[in-house]
């Protein structure tokens, strides 16, 4: 299991977001993908099974970034700085990797993701309450 989904399942827990089952569950299903050679991000598991909506996954990814990289910049005062490579995605999204948010209001949140298809960055509108992220090039 990854570093960011290990932090994403305790703070699944600690906030009392899931239940301790179902996260077994999902990380069950994970460990049998490893077994065969594929990697399921936990945050995809949780939206694939509708657990969480994608907004509150979003926002749980990008605060999980947020601290990584005030991470980073702490231990670089000690060790050589950390490259953007060695930074983490926020998550996955379907099939678009999340890089950022562009911002947020009353009715959801407009992230930044990558399309992978056509190679460039589009915005996912993602309504609150919904499993499943809107695009709009």
């Amino acid at each position: 299991m990854e570093l960011t989904d290990q932090l994403l399942a305790s703070r699944l827990l600690a906030g009392s977001l899931v239940d301790p089952d179902e996260l077994t569950a999902c990380q069950q299903i994970q460990h049998e993908a490893e077994q065969t050679g594929q990697h399921q991000p936990l945050a995809q598991i949780l939206l694939r099974r509708r657990i969480l909506p994608a907004w509150q996954l979003g926002q749980l990814l990008l605060e999980l970034q947020t601290q990584d990289e005030g991470t980073l910049c702490q231990e670089s005062h000690s060790k050589t700085p950390a490259t953007d490579s060695s930074r983490k995605s926020p998550g996955v999204l379907g099939r678009y990797p999340v890089t950022g948010l562009l911002g947020s209001g009353g009715m959801g949140q407009v992230l930044d993701v990558h399309d992978q298809q056509v190679g460039r960055q589009i915005a996912a509108k993602v309504i609150r309450g919904s499993a499943s992220p809107r695009t709009r090039a």
